[in-house]
């Protein structure tokens, strides 16, 4: 447990908005004194400064964090991570929400800076697992081993090879599609071709304004004979955490290059450049059955722990424990399968025994599932839709949060009919939707994760255009839905649409 943290806060004191360091609890705590302003005898008070400017400091022993109240946020121009929310219990048991984390931040106390914003560390019991398989976060050297698992591309009776001709490419990417290949090439991942087979290479522009190098194996991938191994749903993934309180979460380093592509169809792979023909020797994106090799590989590697402390969805592996003791024997289970297995993942990507952990798009905690608040500020800075394209663009981000709004299908109904053919008319009936289901989305609640112990209870309702359920479980909600009427199913009675 982390004790004796510095709390700082201005000597006008409001709601804690901001968490800087990490902690082993499974809720972080604030005593009364940190929240309440008091300048009693048995609080310890300094006279501190924040980018030069005097603030006041408590020093708290019975907080877990570093707290800043958002006066002090506002008046620094301070950045927040509203992607991170904290649970904090006060004195009394009560909790406050904090809805953001701190970039850089020192303080200064004397002569003496700290810096009280560096992200949590593992606990040192966790980091001794971690220092037992270092090779499991170095960079991969070679080519993986050959295994059961290599990626084979199957092609429809009487295929022929395809040839597609290159795309022409802008003058300046000519010299960046030559330096990727050239890594390509120096890592093993490619080879010089001379096979039938070719597809054009493009570029695909990544949220940070750099370049991926891409194939277009889109025609390849019609002559494909598709591979139906099950792809887990996420909510099913989530239905298993009940009960965990410490998690650790593992991201493999460019997980599809660790596959290779079986030798007899390496040459189905091929692609051209503007300057040469190449083919992959390891597993290429793009291709359509990539998916399921990936999802069957990973799940053969920890089939015998998946759901009972391990999930696993593609190349995000998520380890979940209900104390630290058994969290470090399941870690270290993990990482021995990684290494023997030539398993190799990416550690600044990584989080390791946090008791709340951001996993596929969703805030997981003791407490529950939220949303995460980046994808809930994609959805509310989405443009006003001005064709069909884009009203489905926009109820694709917003479904995949359904389940955390009350009557998402009967918000969302007035969309839905645009959607068709020759159907678009933007109007006012169309503009509120459209806002009303970005205000639901503003104010979900955290649902709980469900008991398969005790009992649930389906709370229905029906109004004259749609229906929708919650699934509650000792009162709290674990999921909502929500389907629109159409057709004879608009005449049915009320019972019969509860039913």
């Amino acid at each position: 447990m982390i004790t004796d943290v510095v709390e700082v806060v201005d000597e006008d004191d409001s709601e804690v908005v901001s968490e800087s360091v990490g902690t082993e609890e499974i809720h972080s705590e604030v005593s009364f004194h940190a929240i309440s302003g008091s300048f009693l005898p048995q609080t310890l008070r300094l006279p501190g400064k924040i980018l030069n400017t005097d603030v006041v400091v408590l020093i708290d022993g019975g907080s877990t964090h570093n707290f800043l109240e958002q006066a002090l946020v506002d008046r620094f121009g301070l950045q927040v991570d509203t992607g991170v929310r904290l649970d904090v219990v006060v004195a009394n048991r009560e909790k406050l929400t904090c809805v953001g984390r701190g970039s850089t931040l020192f303080l200064q106390i004397s002569s003496v800076v700290t810096d009280v914003s560096n992200p949590p560390t593992p606990c040192q019991a966790v980091q001794v697992v971690l220092n037992t398989f270092p090779l499991v976060f170095q960079e991969p050297v070679g080519l993986p081993p050959q295994c059961f698992h290599d990626h084979d591309i199957p092609l429809l009776p009487g295929s022929k090879p395809i040839s597609s001709r290159p795309y022409r490419q802008p003058y300046l990417q000519k010299t960046e599609i030559e330096r990727q290949v050239r890594e390509l090439l120096k890592d093993g991942l490619i080879l010089p071709s001379h096979s039938p087979f070719s597809s054009p290479v493009l570029f695909v522009k990544k949220l940070d304004g750099s370049w991926q190098f891409c194939v277009d194996y889109r025609v390849l991938n019609d002559i494909k004979i598709k591979d139906k191994y099950p792809i887990p749903m996420i909510d099913e993934l989530l239905d298993e955490l009940h009960g965990a309180i410490v998690f650790s979460k593992l991201d493999l380093r460019a997980g599809y290059h660790q596959i290779r592509v079986r030798e007899g169809d390496i040459h189905k792979t091929a692609f051209r450049t503007h300057d040469g023909h190449y083919e992959f020797v390891v597993m290429p994106f793009g291709l359509t059955n990539d998916p399921a090799t990936f999802q069957c590989l990973m799940n053969d590697i920890f089939r015998p722990y998946l759901r009972k402390f391990i999930l696993v969805f593609f190349d995000d592996i998520l380890v979940y424990s209900k104390t630290l003791d058994d969290h470090l024997k399941h870690l270290y289970v993990v990482l021995e399968l990684l290494f023997t297995n030539h398993r190799f993942a990416k550690q600044s990507k990584c989080c390791f025994g946090v008791s709340q952990v951001n996993y596929l798009g969703h805030i997981i905690s003791s407490g529950g599932v939220a949303v995460e608040v980046d994808k809930v500020q994609a959805v509310l800075s989405w443009p006003t839709p001005s064709s069909a394209k884009g009203v489905r663009g926009f109820l694709g981000l917003a479904g995949y949060y359904r389940k955390f709004v009350k009557g998402f299908g009967e918000l969302a109904a007035p969309l839905h009919k645009l959607v068709g053919k020759g159907s678009f008319k933007w109007d006012d009936k169309a503009e509120a939707a459209f806002q009303n289901l970005k205000a639901a989305l503003t104010s979900t609640p955290t649902v709980a994760l469900p008991d398969w112990s005790h009992p649930f209870t389906v709370e229905c309702d029906a109004s004259g255009v749609g229906i929708g359920a919650v699934l509650t479980q000792r009162g709290r909600p674990l999921a909502y839905y929500s389907s629109p009427l159409k057709g004879a199913m608009l005449a049915w009675s009320t019972y019969e649409k509860e039913m």
